[in-house]
């Protein structure tokens, strides 16, 4: 009997070989001509059950790592047409302005340099402000992931 972990690999690189697949017959994929002989060899011994599933037994090395390496591309992909980099960016510098906005207007009223505000903040403040704050921050692709209600990990 498989254990959990071997079962959830499994249906990784099933998931992997199918978007191999699929890709490929799309012509998103494409090989050199020096490529295409050994992947052709193994592409030719990957067997398909009738429900469109890989047969694992049949699926090489050399695939299982191209599958690796595109499913990394098509996810990249995918998370690019999801949430975009504006989005990103626009909630980034606004969380920023929010949380350290006044210590930059403060910094600049009173001629400060950012050195001066940083030990300042860091020796004459609760250290729970600071806590909250970076929590905020380190919190930000999350929270950008659950107002696009596009995509989630």
């Amino acid at each position: 009997m498989k254990t959990r972990e071997e079962r959830e690999y499994e249906e990784r690189v099933k998931r992997r070989v199918l978007i191999l697949k699929d890709l490929i017959e799309n012509g998103k994929v494409v090989f050199t001509e020096n490529m295409k002989e050994g992947l052709d060899e193994s592409f030719s011994k990957a067997r398909f059950d009738s429900n469109g599933e890989p047969d694992l037994l049949t699926i090489d090395a050399r695939v299982r790592s191209l599958a690796l390496a595109v499913e990394h591309f098509d996810h990249r992909e995918k998370m690019k047409e999801a949430i975009s980099l504006y989005q990103i960016q626009e909630h980034y510098f606004n969380r920023f302005e929010t949380n350290f906005g006044h210590f930059y207007q403060e910094m600049v009223l009173n001629k400060l340099t950012p050195h001066q505000v940083a030990i300042d903040v860091a020796y004459h403040h609760d250290s729970n402000y600071l806590n909250e704050v970076v929590e905020l921050i380190v919190d930000i692709p999350t929270k950008v992931h659950q107002q696009s209600g596009k995509y989630t990990s």
